[in-house]
């Protein structure tokens, strides 16, 4: 195990060079990194590159991604366009964990209600949320699972998956190691 932070844990006025700087400086280990805002997650490959170099240059190990676009885009929406979004968004994260030589993606599965961090709010019942992002992780899982990444199933308020029974569950369900808990 290491020490590690996330990117968001710094002040939003800093950029994610100096983020990666001060996690050194702070003796973390390792960090993790949110394309949503500092780096965006249709960030381009130069992008990607630099900061793969920063990160081998500060001794750090990215330990996992993910984006809160996950909240405007759930992959248990009751929209299928938003729901192919969400997992696009998915596939993409994983591409860059890859790339980042990390293998965990922090991934929201799915939201009963995403009022949190949307603005387009939806509020989907428990059973539909349940099927589909069993669905959609289990298909995204596939692709992990080539790329050496895992789907790592994260609690956050979003209604859905409340107890650690049910988020054991869930994951046995989709039976596949490139899924797990984060």
């Amino acid at each position: 195990m290491i020490k590690a932070i996330s990117l968001r844990c710094f002040p939003s006025s800093w950029t994610w060079k100096e983020c990666i700087e001060k996690a050194k400086e702070y003796e973390f280990e390792g960090v993790e990194i949110n394309f949503d805002g500092r780096i965006e997650i249709d960030c381009s490959p130069d992008t990607l590159k630099e900061i793969k170099k920063r990160i081998k240059e500060n001794n750090l190990k990215v330990v996992s991604v993910y984006s809160r676009h996950q909240w405007k885009t759930p992959i248990s929406s009751e929209d299928k366009e938003k729901r192919e979004k969400g997992k696009k968004l998915l596939e993409r994260l994983v591409e860059i964990a890859e790339f980042l030589e990390c293998n965990s993606v922090l991934t929201i599965p799915g939201m009963v209600d995403n009022s949190l961090l949307s603005d387009d709010i939806e509020i989907v019942s428990y059973d539909s949320v349940y099927k589909r992002a069993k669905e959609i992780i289990y298909e995204v899982s596939i692709f992990a699972k080539e790329k050496g990444v895992t789907l790592s199933i994260e609690n956050v308020p979003n209604k859905f998956l409340l107890s650690p029974l049910e988020m054991k569950n869930f994951i046995e369900e989709i039976g596949t190691e490139a899924v797990g808990c984060h």
